[in-house]
């Protein structure tokens, strides 16, 4: 009894540990239900685009708030001017300015450049598969740091790295060209 009651214990330990984000999830939409059927009710809203870890600034908030969401409400994770609540409410993502989790839309001169960072990570087309290192390598000096930062200007790592990459995988429908990547709405 006693073996089968240490099983049962460990069992439900690694089960707990295993299933964190789902029942992070859980308590996210037991505090705000009317996400239950929403894009927000996703393992992005805390991760996507990780900028600390494996969490994007919301989630870095709500570890640092150990877990309580409304004591994060007031506070504006992304830095876009609208606070965590107000995101919630209007359906956008409180840890990213981004209108998709992986979509990044980075605005230029040239015309805007839409990213799909989802579809670059686990598409087989694009060779990454999950390696991030062939664009966040600190140690290399064009690198793109793990944060989605629409202030920041990537051009010169948007130019050097990505254009390379494309031009080496000699996929014709790889962007290589201006405005290929750049739209003006």
């Amino acid at each position: 009894m006693k073996l089968a009651s240490l099983v049962l214990v460990l069992g439900l330990g690694f089960a707990n540990s295993v299933f964190a984000t789902q029942a992070m999830q859980k308590i996210f939409i037991e505090r705000y239900p009317q996400l239950a059927n929403t894009q927000l009710n996703s393992c992005a809203t805390c991760h996507s685009p990780a900028v600390a870890g494996f969490v994007n600034q919301y989630g870095a908030d709500l570890q640092t708030a150990k877990l309580d969401f409304a004591a994060i409400e007031a506070t504006d994770s992304d830095g876009d001017g609208k606070s965590n609540l107000d995101e919630i409410t209007a359906l956008t993502w409180p840890g990213s300015r981004a209108t998709d989790s992986e979509l990044l839309i980075f605005p230029a001169s040239t015309g805007k450049v839409t990213f799909n960072h989802g579809a670059h990570q686990t598409d087989a087309k694009y060779g990454i598969m999950g390696n991030c290192a062939a664009c966040h390598n600190a140690a290399e000096p064009l690198h793109f740091a793990k944060i989605f930062n629409d202030t920041v200007s990537i051009k010169d790592k948007a130019h050097a790295t990505c254009k390379a990459c494309h031009v080496a995988a000699a996929n014709p429908a790889a962007p290589t060209k201006c405005k290929e990547c750049h739209v003006k709405d």
